[in-house]
This record gives structure tokens, sequence and C-alpha cells, in this order.
């Protein structure tokens, strides 16, 4: 798999972060799934689907790994943003370029409705009509219509406020609940509720996502902590002493509030207590947690950058690209509908390699230096002493004296690689993004990256 030349030319800089949190032991053994029942084809009611942005949608369906996506379904695109299982088991996709709706055997497109550009969030209701949250507000589609609320306009009083959505979804009693920037506003009764500083709140936080327990009750999570209304009051759980940076939100089936963070693990709030779940002290397989689901047989589906978990009581079920047909490890989204899906049975790939050669700006070969490639995106600021410190799989190597290099043994998936030239690290990319690029590295193949010129300009 040979790659034509492409030039280094992010420099990196060290950036030390310091996290306090609170963490306790988890099984950390990564058990093999088993062969089981056949899980509901979809379109019925125990599904579970998985969104990766750029490889579409990924349903569980008889024990295998179904991929929608644009070349080989309905799939608008596979810039996936969100994704969610109707009443009627329809799947919803919304990405980039708008939103389709499967029914399990035929797709349907709805376009851009709402008419904004950039998504966050789609909910469907009871009816099976659905929500949009998207920038400057949402968009409620029903009886063949679109309709559409600002924030400016209605679901905020603060004429300053962020015009941003973080989230939508649907209370079981029907209300739907928005979660803005500073605020937050709910729909019932052909009324809106807004709740923000001043109105249900003394302060001014930076909500994210939003989830609801047995009761009915919506859980919204923040940078600070978690927020609970009770039907007349909201109640504010700060997170002692650390800070959240909340991604995702699930409130499993013993009430427990669940937190997916960045970088930080997994976080549970129990008892008016906060643990706090990583790789170092458990089977998750990433700080990075993107999606959060629960499904009504009582596991937790958790979504990172670099695989899946699935949590049943104590036992733990991991996929990643290297033993599953996952198209990509970094998911993005997760919906769940019923009892979720069976699982599939793990598999046995190969491992693959990658292999290249360095050179400077002048051709000449760039003799022993350092590289490390590691599976999670690389940013130009990093924690730790190297790029790839602290990422959940890395691997370190350096160039002979014809700049030649050559890593093998590595699980299939996608990589990104860092070099040292003095004492700057520099990314592997072909655009000045402050990021990697990733690489694919399939089962039992070996990736050529072909002559890399590595420059800082």
């Amino acid at each position: 798999m040979k790659r034509s030349s492409v030039f280094i030319i992010v420099g990196l800089f060290l950036l030390q972060i310091a996290c306090q949190t609170i963490t306790a032991a988890f099984p950390t053994a990564r058990p093999t799934a088993p062969d089981v029942a056949e899980a509901m084809p979809a379109g019925e009611a125990n599904l579970t689907c998985i969104g990766a942005y750029g490889y579409g949608v990924t349903c569980i369906e008889n024990n295998e790994w179904v991929n929608y996506s644009k070349d080989s379904a309905g799939l608008g695109s596979d810039l996936v943003e969100d994704i969610a299982l109707c009443p009627d088991g329809d799947l919803l996709v919304l990405h980039a370029l708008g939103l389709n709706r499967f029914d399990g055997a035929q797709w349907r497109n709805y376009g851009q409705g709402w008419g904004y550009e950039s998504v966050k969030a789609v909910a469907c209701d009871a009816d099976d009509n659905f929500w949009v949250a998207h920038y400057r507000g949402v968009s409620y589609f029903h009886d063949g219509t679109w309709q559409t609320y600002t924030v400016k306009e209605t679901l905020s009083t603060d004429p300053e406020a962020y015009e941003s959505v973080n989230d939508i979804a649907i209370a079981p009693d029907g209300a739907v609940w928005v979660v803005l920037v500073n605020g937050i506003a709910v729909f019932a009764e052909e009324e809106w509720t807004v709740y923000e500083k001043g109105a249900g709140f003394d302060d001014k936080y930076f909500f994210e996502r939003i989830a609801f327990d047995s009761h009915g009750d919506p859980w919204v999570v923040s940078s600070g902590g978690l927020h609970h209304y009770d039907g007349l009051f909201w109640n504010f759980h700060p997170s002692q002493g650390f800070f959240l940076t909340p991604q995702s939100i699930a409130v499993d089936h013993q009430d427990r509030i669940w937190i997916g963070t960045l970088a930080g693990g997994l976080v549970l709030y129990e008892n008016q207590a906060w643990l706090t779940f990583t790789p170092q002290n458990s089977a998750l397989a990433s700080y990075n947690v993107n999606a959060l689901a629960t499904d009504a047989a009582g596991r937790l589906w958790v979504g990172t950058q670099w695989g899946l978990n699935v949590i049943d009581e104590e036992t733990w079920t991991s996929y990643w690209l290297s033993n599953s047909d996952l198209p990509d490890d970094d998911i993005a989204v997760i919906a769940v509908a019923g009892a979720g899906s069976a699982l599939p049975a793990t598999q046995k790939k190969a491992p693959g390699a990658i292999t290249g050669r360095l050179v400077d700006a002048d051709g000449n070969a760039l003799a022993n230096a350092a590289l490390e490639v590691c599976v999670e995106t690389i940013y130009n600021s990093y924690q730790g002493d190297t790029p790839c410190e602290g990422h959940p799989y890395t691997r370190n190597a350096a160039s002979d004296a014809d700049g030649a290099f050559t890593i093998e043994n590595l699980p299939a998936g996608f990589y990104n690689l860092a070099i040292q030239t003095g004492e700057t690290w520099l990314l592997y990319s072909s655009r000045s993004s402050g990021v990697s690029e990733r690489f694919l590295v399939p089962a039992g193949e070996t990736t050529d990256l072909g002559e890399i010129t590595v420059s800082a300009e």
C-alpha cells in the first residue's frame, strides 16, 4: 500500500495539563465476546447502531456488523454527526449534508429542511416525528413540514446568548429538552420554558449534554458538574474540585450517571460520589469518551476515540477495527433501542506494518530520527514528554542510516505519526491544520508511506 510523499509541516510544543480526579479500581480484563443469540434486524425493537465520522453508520444485526455508507446504501453523507432510533425502529442519521431515515428496507432523504448547515443532534418523538438541533436553534419535522425555533427569538432571553445548540432529547412524558451553551429550554404543552442565569439558575454554566433517569427527570452535565431538575428546582451536584470536559452522558437502569469526557476517561456519579475510570485502572479503551448509551438489558455502551466498550456489570467486551468489522476505531455516536444488540464474537486478524523513508528539505537521508506512532489524533499541544505518551496504544522506532524505518506487528487500524528532529516533534501531515493526519494499516498488509520530507515550514 504505497503512498505519495507527504511533508511534515506542523511543529509541536509540550503543554503539561494538571488534572485532579478520583479513581477507583475496575476489572481490567478484556474478555472475548462469546457466540450469543441472534440480534434483532433493523426496524425491530432491539438494536445498536454506531456512527463514525467519515465512515457512515454501522449496526449490529444478526451477530454481524452491517455498515451503511454513501457507497453501500442510500446515506447522503458518511460525515455522521448524530444518530437516533425511533420508537418504530427506524434509524435517523444526521450528517453534514442533511438527514436520512432508514426503515430497514428503504432510505428516505430529508435534505437540510431546517435551512442551516451546522448540525449537532437529532431526536425522535413518540409519534416518530423528529427534531434537529443546529446552529441558531432547533427544527421540528411533522406533517411533512419543518418548523424552526431560534435561540434569539425563542430559546433564550439573553440578547448575547451563544447561538450554538449542544443537545436535544425527548423526555418520557414527551417534553422536548434543548441544551444551549448557557441555558436550557423545554417545550411542553405547546409552550417553551427557558432556564438560564436569573431564571432557574443563580450562576452561568456551560452546559453540554442531557439524559433522563427512571423518573423522567433530566440530568444535564456542565463543566462544573451535574444539574438535576426535580420538577420544581434545579439541583447542582458539583464535581468536587476537578474540572469536567464532558462530551456525553447516560443514565443506567440503577439511575447511576455516567459521563464521557475529553481526555479524562469515564466518570461515574453515584450516591453523591464521583469515580473516574481510565485505561490505567480499567478496561476502558481510551481516555477520550465520545459517546454513551444504555440498553434495557442493563449494559453501558461506551464509544471512545479508540474503540468500543460494552460494560455488562463487571464484564467488559472491547471492539476495535483489529478484532471486528468496525470501519473505524473512532466512535462518534451510539444509539440503542430496547435491549440493544447481541454481541458479535471477536475476530483474530493478522497484524500489519508501516514503512517509509525520511529525508530533509534538501533530499538528504534523515538518519537516527526518533519516531512514534499512536492510535489517536495528535494536536499541536500535548500532555507528556512525547506526543504519544499517555495514548492507549503507541509504538516507537528510529530511522536507519539511509533514513528508512519499519514498524511491524501493528494491530489493524488507523495511526498517527510524529518525528523528532532535535528537540522538536513534528507531525506527519499534508496540511497545516495543527493536527496529525491518520493513515490506515490494514490487517496483514504493509502501508508504505513513501519518502517523507521533514520540514518545519
